[in-house]
């Protein structure tokens, strides 16, 4: 498995996913699987790594932290790791959905450039799979 810098390898048992019969109503998800993740200590580059290895393709969702998060401050490195997890996670086909374990300034970063493949949910939203 490729281990992306400053990540540790993910276990099978890391990896969740499921897949939901039900159709969308409107909402950002599509039907198809699905992998979600409390908070990706272990890097959501190297959770992906590992379905693929699972499962053979990318799912249509991820909702997950990305445990970004750094107080009080981000270094230069810091922030150049955000850029390029984002840059890796731009070219798949996949939505995201992350949480405030991500981190506000992590959060902007990505957003700026994943645009709408990227929503923020906060604590009790509802989210229509």
């Amino acid at each position: 498995m490729k281990t992306h810098k400053a990540l540790r390898d993910v276990s099978a048992s890391t990896v969740s996913a499921f897949t939901s019969r039900r159709k969308s109503t409107g909402s950002l998800w599509t039907q198809g699987p699905r992998t979600l993740s409390g908070c990706a200590h272990n890097g959501i580059l190297n959770i992906l790594d590992r379905y693929r290895e699972l499962y053979g393709s990318d799912p249509d969702a991820v909702i997950s932290g990305f445990h970004m998060s750094r107080k009080p401050h981000y270094s230069q490195a810091d922030l150049e790791l955000v850029r390029q997890t984002g840059e890796e996670l731009r070219r798949l086909p996949v939505r995201f959905c992350t949480g405030h374990c991500t981190g506000e300034i992590p959060y902007r970063i990505l957003k700026e450039g994943m645009g709408g493949q990227l929503s923020y949910v906060h604590s009790g939203e509802e989210i229509r799979l």
